[in-house]
């Protein structure tokens, strides 16, 4: 009886956490909009961040638990499940247009990031120095990606659109809705997802590796297939590679200045099965230069099912 409330619970809290991230996506889409920034420079950044949301939340709400293997779980799952189920259901549909920015240099970056996270937490301690080399990237990034003023990030047709003077406060107030929704639902969660562990009796990190990270993958699927529906390629990439790096970036270095515990092998594992995901990624991105091929989704599909497999066998 308490499972079917936890198992009912969590399904609740997953739908309330997706229309909170996306009552920030929009916020933030709206607020970059009335500033005429571009869609590749929102989803690299606002967007990205606005998909991580419910990672953050959820980290931050399992590490107040002490229940480092669901934050960890979490994130090392969501990324796997971008690259191998997001972005493997949308390239099987549609061939995945590259954006040379992308291509050329953000999947240069998410694979640095990847593969130094990767080595931080094979170290004996993974704390606030870790949190810090981790958190540099982020600036880095951000520093970067500002970089490409000219050219990427406003739009040459800055003065052909006006907003109301209600637009602006109406995006800020999404985005204030959306942090509000993101912070309620990734508490009952955590809370949900530890209860239904301890009773069947599997580990919190599988738990976070696949129904946590699957629930708090659901922004970026949405966001994935409304922007392959629209053909918007540069929001489809670059909120997946944007999203991975804030993962990386801005919720992993949270569990590494709040954690307590020792990284088990476990969680070493998985995170080199995500370097592995992450670098077929790359690979893809390197070769194509034009489109990643329908077959590379097919195999983002097939590597995910198989991990899927892996873990729950």
């Amino acid at each position: 009886m308490f499972v079917l409330y936890d198992v009912l619970i969590l399904l609740i809290s997953f739908i309330v956490v997706t229309k909170g991230a996306d009552f920030l996506i929009d916020g933030s889409i709206g607020i970059a909009s009335y500033y005429c920034i571009s869609p590749l420079i929102i989803s690299l950044t606002l967007v990205a961040l606005g998909t991580s949301a419910p990672e953050i939340f959820v980290t931050i709400s399992s590490m107040a638990k002490d229940n480092t293997n669901i934050a960890i779980g979490n994130i090392i799952g969501s990324n796997i499940s971008n690259i191998g189920l997001v972005l493997g259901l949308c390239g099987a549909i549609n061939p995945i247009i590259l954006n040379k920015l992308i291509a050329n240099k953000f999947s240069y970056y998410l694979l640095i990031y990847t593969l130094v996270s990767v080595l931080l937490l094979f170290l004996p301690s993974f704390n606030w120095i870790s949190g810090t080399i981790l958190t540099s990237f982020l600036v880095f990034n951000f520093w970067t990606s500002s970089l490409s003023y000219k050219k990427n990030i406003f739009l040459d047709i800055k003065k052909e659109k006006k907003y109301s003077k209600y637009f602006l406060a109406y995006a800020v107030f999404n985005t204030l809705i959306g942090i509000f929704l993101l912070h309620i639902s990734s508490d009952y969660i955590v809370l949900s997802a530890s209860n239904i562990a301890l009773t069947f009796n599997i580990s919190p990190l599988t738990i976070g590796l696949t129904i946590v990270a699957l629930g708090t993958s659901l922004p970026e699927l949405v966001t994935a297939f409304v922007a392959s529906y629209k053909k918007q390629n540069d929001i489809l990439l670059g909120s997946i590679v944007g999203s991975n790096i804030a993962n990386i970036t801005l919720v992993l270095p949270i569990v590494a200045f709040l954690n307590k515990s020792p990284i088990t092998f476990d969680i070493n594992i998985n995170a080199l099965i995500s370097l592995f995901f992450t670098v077929i990624l790359f690979l893809a991105c390197f070769f194509s230069r034009i489109k990643i091929p329908k077959k590379v989704g097919y195999l983002f599909l097939i590597m995910y099912f198989m991990y899927l497999s892996y873990l729950l066998y």
